[in-house]
């Protein structure tokens, strides 16, 4: 069987070079997708690989060490910038991040998803080892399950209106549809309810959009902030109860 360059790259390069070698093993597909021809910034390179996994749908080894090496590499940076300016630093890091094998657990669930619980230490521990300073994690997990009290009323509100239009399609006989927002417009905000084939949605993915990102791709930008800004809008009047916070109970009047 005949090797790609990108396999034969992997067994003789170091990891430093992973990013040129798939680079190079990538090129044809760049040049198809109008990618510049020029040497490109270790951000246009990423981007590049990223664009080219995505074209491809296939994620070879020597991919995935080039991914997990360059947003290493730039994590590091992208906290030493940000403590040259700051006296304390957070990080907010999605669970999804490529990460070293070993990292996480490798199990999955009844449906073949992984289980991601892991990267916030791993990072911490790479901090702490490149960096040298004071660095903890914090796993969000069950904490921000609890902290329903904290919601936005935007959040609430729209959770006991999905809820009940779920029930009452499934009251109309419909099955196999899960109900969805359609958002009409940004400002004001407006959203409508409709169901949706569930085969439509069910072990499916729906990516943050390039342009909610910042060229970097370490922050959200500018563009993101009319779609996320009015889901945090509103403050509850948070009913207490022996101490306990009350939430709210769907009546059949809401159903109507």
């Amino acid at each position: 069987m005949e090797r790609t360059p990108g396999e034969a790259a992997e067994a003789s390069l170091p990891l430093d070079d992973a990013a040129s070698a798939c680079i190079a093993a990538c090129a044809e597909t760049a040049q198809a997708v109008d990618e510049p021809t020029e040497e490109p910034t270790f951000e246009e390179r990423v981007a590049r690989v990223r664009k080219t996994l995505h074209i491809r749908g296939s994620f070879t080894e020597i991919m995935r060490k080039t991914l997990v090496f360059c947003e290493t590499r730039r994590s590091i940076e992208d906290v030493e910038q940000e403590m040259a300016k700051h006296k304390a630093v957070i990080v907010a890091v999605s669970e999804g991040v490529a990460v070293p094998e070993g990292v996480q657990s490798g199990a999955v669930d009844n449906f073949g998803h992984k289980y991601l619980s892991g990267i916030g230490k791993y990072l911490e521990q790479l901090v702490r080892e490149k960096i040298g300073c004071k660095v903890r994690s914090i796993e969000l997990n069950v904490m921000q399950r609890c902290s329903s009290h904290l919601c936005s009323k935007t959040d609430i509100d729209e959770s006991e209106q999905i809820g009940a239009a779920g029930v009452q399609c499934a009251l109309n006989g419909e099955t196999g549809r899960v109900m969805v927002f359609r958002r009409i417009h940004d400002m004001p905000y407006t959203v409508v309810m409709e169901p949706a084939d569930a085969s439509q949605i069910a072990n499916r993915e729906k990516f943050l959009p390039r342009e909610f990102l910042t060229p970097a791709g370490n922050n959200i930008s500018d563009k993101a902030m009319p779609y996320f800004l009015p889901l945090i809008q509103g403050e509850l009047n948070l009913q207490m109860h022996g101490g306990i916070p009350k939430h709210f109970t769907i009546t059949e009047s809401v159903l109507k």
